[in-house]
């Protein structure tokens, strides 16, 4: 199955604002029905503080104004105090829990992530341009309070509440003069056009620069490595890692100007305009005042008013655009979790009976749509309890095949039969108990060594059966002289006495992770390639007890190191193009042979070498 490539640019998002604030609140909803309640209440409560505020001098000039008895005077004034004080009080804790429980929202989409980034397909974690989206679906849920998620919650009740708030002024302010409204709404659109062209080009140029700040943590994590130390230092290379990461950080720094001279525009025009609001709006007041239109004590109040009506249109554009710039993020959040996951068989088989016997049947394999084909209508069979060597040249489809037969790929035309059942109608969790596996990637957890083996908590590890897998693996003595043997922790990520082992060590370890499984089917990719000849001769001597009868799979580049399988096949061009024993394919005088006899010129003597060129095995 292959999968669409996801475009960086995207000038149209998936979803538009309206359904992703809709979707939101459908998922308050749904998980916390108290954080819409409490949103509402801030809500009303933030409509009528500020006026509130408006209207109190109203009524204490008001009242001064109708020299009411001071008893009456402190009771009308000091009862609207606090019940101003009540709303600003409901308001500040209901906008102390609403930020609270909406970090609880957040945390629930970080987990939600985590958990589709474990079960999606496979194909999607390999591909750079979904890993690419993982980082920005991750970035969108971040702790920035000013990001994201965390953005776009606070700004959909914010626009709800400046809306209603915006609502209320027209309904009041209209009833003076209507012009006076059209001008607050005017002064606030030329705010909203140049806040539009900003968003339009942070939007832009967004994607390029997320590709920077991509370059940043990688190279960072390079030179804090301590695994690259001794090569930095071999080869004198923190000269030239200083200037690589320089020049990142510097275009990094080129894209936050660039943006900051961007966003200098809108805040510009949003202090020009409102001074000449004010001003427009003030005068014509003053004017009504002095024509006896309206009373000092209104004065005061439609003063406030216009005061309030400008943030509310002021806050309602903010809003919005909040909502609009965190549009894009939320986007990728839902683009990422509605990712394909695995996909399941309708009607699913048991599990194939040990022995298993395994079938490639006219399969083809490409990464990416209209791509060149790794694998080319290819067809081989492994016995039950075969030992089978896959050799080739780099790229030739040997590491593809470990990925379509446990199931992580599926092939886009044949069959890949387990005991002459089509491999798709396995679930993903049957197949991953089929396979013990050693990948080339070293995969260890900051977890402690016995973990690390089982691959499951140390209370559900069986501690006498992973110390016999050590021991096979050939890393007993290594582990048997750690102050904590199997208990200790790996690797210093999490803990500052945690062991680091050798290239070859981890090897070892992967390799008792594999035989620990013991799974029916055993398949090691390169296994051998950082171990010293010592410890490889071992595992080649030892491999027919590894495998324990089990049907196995054997890649290498390394083809004296394949002797010891039953069979050979050599992949070229996407196919099998030479199959037999070690002595058959040196006896053919073909690809093998050649690369045998190239490989041989580094580790034979002259004598073998005229044996290997007469298709003498060493061995014999």
């Amino acid at each position: 199955m292959k999968h669409e490539k996801v475009k960086e640019k995207r000038e149209k998002p998936k979803y538009n604002s309206f359904q992703n604030s809709a979707y939101i609140l459908k998922e308050m909803w749904l998980n916390d029905k108290r954080l819409l309640f409490i949103a509402f209440v801030s809500m009303v409560c933030g409509v009528l503080t500020p006026y509130l505020t408006a209207y109190l001098p109203k009524v204490v000039i008001g009242e001064l104004m109708d020299k009411v008895e001071l008893s009456r005077f402190f009771l009308s004034v000091g009862g609207f105090v606090l019940l101003l004080g009540l709303v600003a009080f409901f308001r500040g804790s209901s906008d102390g829990s609403f930020w609270s429980r909406t970090g609880a929202v957040r945390h629930r989409y970080v987990l939600k992530l985590f958990d589709k980034n474990l079960t999606c397909d496979y194909p999607y974690v390999e591909s750079a341009e979904h890993q690419a989206l993982f980082a920005r679906a991750n970035a969108a849920v971040s702790s920035d309070p000013y990001f994201g998620l965390n953005r776009m919650l606070p700004a959909i009740c914010r626009t709800f509440t400046t809306l209603a708030g915006f609502i209320l002024y027209t309904s009041v302010l209209a009833q003076l003069n209507f012009i006076i409204v059209l001008l607050l709404i005017v002064s606030s659109a030329v705010y909203l056009l140049v806040l539009s062209a900003a968003q339009r080009f942070d939007r832009k140029i967004r994607a390029p620069r997320a590709r920077v700040q991509r370059k940043i943590p990688y190279i960072t994590n390079r030179l804090d490595d301590v695994s690259y130390g001794k090569d930095i230092r071999i080869f004198s290379m923190q000269g030239m890692l200083k200037k690589i990461r320089d020049g990142i950080v510097k275009e990094n720094y080129s894209f936050d100007k660039r943006i900051q001279r961007m966003w200098t525009l809108p805040d510009g025009t949003q202090i020009v305009t409102g001074v000449l609001r004010d001003l427009l709006a003030y005068l014509f007041l003053v004017h009504q005042v002095a024509a006896g239109v309206i009373a000092v004590p209104d004065f005061l109040f439609y003063v406030g008013l216009i005061a309030g009506f400008s943030s509310w249109v002021n806050e309602l554009v903010n809003g919005i655009a909040a909502v609009s710039y965190s549009n894009f993020m939320i986007c990728d959040v839902r683009q990422y979790l509605e990712l394909s996951g695995e996909e399941e068989p309708a009607d699913v088989n048991p599990l194939p009976v040990f022995p298993i016997t395994i079938e490639f049947r006219d399969v083809s394999f490409a990464y990416t749509q209209n791509g060149d084909e790794v694998l080319n209508h290819i067809s081989f069979t492994i016995n039950a309890g075969e030992n089978i060597a896959l050799v080739g040249v780099n790229g030739g489809g040997k590491t593809t095949i470990i990925k379509l037969l446990t199931g992580l790929y599926r092939p886009d035309s044949g069959e890949i039969l387990l005991n002459g059942i089509d491999s798709r109608k396995y679930t993903r969790k049957q197949l991953t108990e089929l396979f013990g596996t050693v990948f080339q990637e070293i995969f260890i957890l900051p977890f402690t060594l016995i973990e690390n083996v089982s691959m499951k908590p140390a209370d559900q590890t069986d501690r006498n059966r992973a110390v016999y897998c050590l021991k096979k693996a050939g890393l007993w003595d290594a582990v048997d002289e750690l102050p904590k043997n199997v208990d200790s922790y790996m690797t210093k990520l999490a803990h500052e006495d945690g062991v680091i082992f050798s290239g070859g060590q981890q090897q070892k370890l992967l390799l008792a992770r594999a035989l620990y499984k013991d799974a029916p089917i055993l398949i090691l990719d390169e296994p051998t390639a950082a171990l010293d000849p010592i410890s490889e001769s071992e595992v080649y001597e030892n491999y027919g007890e590894l495998s324990g009868g089990k049907t196995s799979l054997f890649v290498s580049h390394r083809l004296a190191s394949t002797r010891f399988c039953d069979r050979i096949l050599l992949l070229d061009g996407g196919r099998i193009a030479e199959s037999g024993t070690h002595g058959d394919l040196m006896t053919l005088h073909g690809k093998y042979a050649e690369m045998f006899e190239i490989q041989s010129q580094y580790y034979k003597t002259e004598t073998e070498k005229v044996e290997v060129q007469e298709g003498v095995s060493v061995s014999e």
